[in-house]
C-alpha cells in the first residue's frame, strides 16, 4: 500500500503539536508494517524547533520517503497572508504529488487549511482516495473565537470549499466524538464517514513519579500544587483559573497555583498575580518537552482546560500528556466536549463548566480533601493511556482506515473503547 502523506510541517520538527503526532504516526505505521510505502510532502519550515540550517530537500527517514518544499510559513499573524502563503504550499504539493508514482490513498492534515485542496482535485484527476484527518476545523475556529464574521464572504466561501473537501474525502477522521458530532451537525456528512483518531501520549517518556521533584524542591513547593502547563492565550481559560486562586488566598494557603507557559497573556497574567496580591499562585517560563514529565509530576492535579467557543472543533493534546503522568486532572471545558468524556469515562478526574471559578476551586478542594480519591483517578487516568491511548493502539486503527480506503475507496468507521 503506498501513502502519500500531505502537511506543511513533518519531521525533524519534535516541539509537539500536529508535526510531531505526525511525524510519530507515520514512523510507527511504517515500522510496524512493512507492507506501507509512505511518502511524505512537506515544507522545509519547523513550527518551533530551531535548526542550524534549514532540512534537505529530499531525505530517507528510515525508509519514510519525505520531499520538503521551500514556501513562506503559514502561521502569520495576517489571516490573508496565511492563507496565501498555504495556498501556495497546497499549489506547489499538488505538482510535487504529480510528479511521483501512483498512490493507493492520500493522507491529508489540515496544515495550512487549504492543503485539502490538493488531496481533491488528485482525487478528481487521477481517482485516488484520500483519507481526511482533521486537528482543527477552519473557518470555523476562527469563526467561534470572533477573528471572521460568521456572514461575511471570507466565511461562507472557506465553509464552502471546505464542505467540498469533507465531502470529498473516501473518509473523515478526527480527535473527538464532539468534532464528528458537529462535522454530522454542521457539515451533513454521515456519521458512518467520520472516525475517530484521538491523540496518545508515550507512557515511557511520561510516566507517574514521586512528587519530591528537584522542580519542588528548587522553588519551595509544598503542600497541594495545582497546574496549568501550556500556551498562555486568551482563550485557556487563564481568567478563571487565577479566580479560584482568589477564592482559595485566604482560607487554603496551602493550596499553590503554578502557571507554566509563554503566550499573549504572560504579561498580563503576571501583573494580575502582583496587582492582587496572588501569593499562591507561582509562575514560570515555558519548559522543554523534555522536562514535561517532571513538571507533571510535581502536581497533585493537572487543569485542562478547552474554550466552550472550541467545543466539537478541537481535542486539547495536553490532555493525554496529563493522563500519562498518573495524576487526575480538571477539565475546564463544556460537558459534551470529548475532553468531559473522557474525565468522566475513564474516571480520572473531574469536570466544570468554562467560567465558573467557584465549580473550580470547590473541585480543587475535594480532590485535596480526599487523597485516596485523587490517587484512584492518578491510576485510572494511567491505565486509560496503557490500554488505550499509545501511538501504537492509534496506528492500529488508522492502518485499518487506510487499508480499506486503498482496497475499496470506502471504508467503515474505526471503533476503539468509547470512541
Amino acid at each position: 500500500m503506498r501513502v502519500a502523506i500531505l502537511n506543511e510541517y513533518f519531521y525533524p520538527e519534535s516541539s509537539g503539536g500536529t508535526p510531531t503526532v505526525l511525524s510519530q504516526l507515520a514512523r510507527t505505521l511504517k515500522d510496524t508494517h512493512p507492507d506501507v510505502e509512505i511518502e511524505v510532502i512537506t515544507s522545509r519550515n519547523m513550527y518551533r524547533t530551531v535548526l542550524p540550517a534549514p532540512p534537505p530537500r529530499q531525505e530517507d527517514w528510515d525508509g519514510i520517503t519525505i520531499q520538503r518544499l521551500s514556501t513562506p510559513k503559514s502561521n502569520r499573524p495576517s489571516l490573508k497572508a496565511r492563507f496565501l502563503a498555504g495556498v501556495l504550499f497546497s499549489v506547489k504539493a499538488f505538482f510535487a504529488l504529480c510528479r511521483r508514482r501512483r498512490f493507493d490513498v492520500v493522507f491529508v492534515l489540515g496544515s495550512p487549511p487549504p492543503i485539502p485542496m490538493t488531496a481533491l482535485i488528485y482525487k478528481r484527476l487521477f481517482h485516488v482516495p484520500y483519507l481526511y484527518l482533521i486537528h482543527d476545523l477552519y473557518p470555523d475556529i476562527a469563526v467561534a473565537l470572533g477573528a471572521l464574521d460568521n456572514e461575511s464572504r471570507t466565511t461562507r466561501f472557506t465553509r464552502k470549499v471546505q464542505r467540498n473537501w469533507i465531502h470529498g474525502a473516501a473518509h473523515v477522521a478526527v480527535l473527538g466524538r464532539c468534532m464528528r458530532n458537529y462535522l454530522h451537525r454542521v457539515y451533513d456528512l454521515p456519521m458512518t464517514q467520520v472516525s475517530v483518531l484521538p491523540n496518545w501520549a508515550d507512557p515511557k517518556t511520561v510516566c507517574p513519579m514521586a512528587k519530591t521533584t528537584p522542580f519542588r524542591q528548587q522553588h519551595g513547593l509544598d503542600g497541594f500544587v495545582v497546574l496549568y502547563a501550556g500556551n498562555l492565550g486568551a482563550y485557556n481559560s487563564l481568567g478563571q483559573i487565577l479566580d479560584a486562586a482568589r477564592d482559595l488566598k485566604a482560607q487554603h494557603a496551602d493550596v499553590t497555583f503554578v502557571i507554566i507557559g509563554d503566550g499573549t497573556e504572560k504579561a498580563a497574567i503576571a501583573k494580575r498575580i502582583a496587582d492582587e496580591q496572588l501569593t499562591n499562585v507561582r509562575q514560570f517560563p515555558a519548559v522543554p518537552l523534555s522536562q514535561m514529565n517532571e513538571i507533571l509530576a510535581s502536581a497533585d492535579v493537572a487543569i485542562v482546560p478547552l474554550d466552550e467557543r472550541l467545543c466539537g472543533l478541537g481535542v486539547p493534546s495536553k490532555t493525554y500528556t496529563a493522563l500519562a503522568s498518573g495524576r487526575p486532572i480538571i477539565a475546564i471545558a463544556a460537558a459534551e466536549s470529548e475532553l468531559s468524556m473522557v474525565a468522566q469515562e475513564e474516571q480520572c478526574g473531574l469536570v466544570v463548566p468554562p467560567t465558573d471559578h467557584a465549580a473550580l476551586a470547590a473541585a480543587i478542594l475535594q480532590l485535596q480533601r480526599d487523597p485516596a480519591a485523587a490517587s484512584a483517578m492518578g491510576q485510572c487516568a494511567r491505565q486509560a493511556i496503557e490500554e488505550r491511548y499509545t501511538v501504537q493502539h492509534i496506528t492500529e486503527r488508522c492502518y485499518t482506515l487506510l487499508r480499506d480506503i486503498a482496497d475499496k475507496g470506502v471504508t467503515r468507521p474505526v471503533e476503539g473503547n468509547q470512541v
